[in-house]
């Protein structure tokens, strides 16, 4: 991560995070906890080729937030959700990932499933019939996209993933200076897997398109990954997180395009004062119906 910056470990997520020496990191900015290991840690990491800056100042992100907290029935949310926006609970963090290029040509064979009319003693009906079905494709699946933090809610970070990976610059130390990073403990041959997986499933899908059948069964896909390469990133993301009845609620925005995601819990004395009104509603209108 450079030699100018410093490594810290946090004692409640086990998150390693790079600083430079200048910031005063006293929360964790994965889980906002605010103690960290006293032993040294090694600055033997693996270096980011690529940065993405943030765009989002801290003021905006905070509006960001309040904004999706207040959206779709506030009322029914605990109260102490609404403390999140709060500069205290609000943390910027650069997050890593790894992108990848694969070029991939995939075949597949089964059988397909369709429905025909025919004529059953004068009555026209139906029946199934299956046809063998075979296919090609093949393409390049650039900047291929594996998160590298394992302590980032995956599917909440996918809702704010529209990164533009063109503003990409090349990686240098002095961004620290102003925002701590993540340094990744994920191994990239692990990501590549990831990714493998991830496409193959792409590939399912698209031969059951291009089959065109009712239904499809026995079906079987082989495919060639070639031309592999993979890089290390950092992108910015702000992180806001609480919890609530034993359970951790994350919070991202999108540093780059202002993008936010993030579970909202619901209140259950709310809840429960709801559905004592509408019962209370219920009976007086049965009440004045009788009446």
């Amino acid at each position: 991560m450079g030699e100018v910056t410093q490594l810290k470990s946090c004692v409640n997520c086990s998150s390693i995070i790079a600083h430079h020496p200048n910031i005063l990191l006293e929360r964790c900015p994965v889980c906002n906890h605010t103690e960290f290991s006293k032993g040294q840690l090694s600055n033997k990491t693996l270096e980011p080729k690529n940065i993405l800056p943030f765009t989002v100042p801290e003021h905006r992100a905070r509006k960001i937030l309040k904004r999706h907290l207040r959206k779709r029935r506030p009322w029914m949310l605990p109260a102490k959700i609404f403390k999140a926006y709060r500069s205290d609970q609000l943390r910027a963090a650069y997050i890593p990932a790894y992108l990848m290029d694969v070029y991939v040509r995939a075949s597949w064979e089964g059988k397909g499933g369709f429905r025909i009319p025919f004529n059953n003693k004068g009555k026209v009906s139906e029946k199934e019939v299956w046809e063998p079905v075979t296919g090609y494709y093949e393409n390049l699946y650039d900047n291929q996209f594996t998160l590298a933090s394992p302590k980032i809610d995956k599917n909440v970070f996918a809702l704010i993933n529209d990164f533009p990976l063109r503003d990409l610059v090349a990686y240098d130390p002095g961004y620290l200076e102003s925002f701590p990073a993540e340094v990744t403990g994920k191994d990239p041959n692990d990501s590549v897997k990831d990714a493998e997986k991830s496409i193959d499933e792409a590939i399912k899908t698209l031969a059951k398109d291009k089959i065109k059948a009712e239904k499809t069964k026995d079906l079987k896909i082989t495919s060639d990954k070639e031309a592999l390469t993979w890089q290390h990133v950092l992108l910015p993301v702000w992180i806001s997180s609480f919890t609530y009845r034993k359970k951790t609620f994350q919070y991202l925005i999108n540093g780059k395009t202002g993008k936010v995601a993030g579970d909202k819990p619901l209140s259950l004395p709310r809840i429960l004062i709801l559905i004592g009104l509408i019962t209370v509603l219920m009976i007086l209108l049965v009440w004045w119906s009788v009446v």
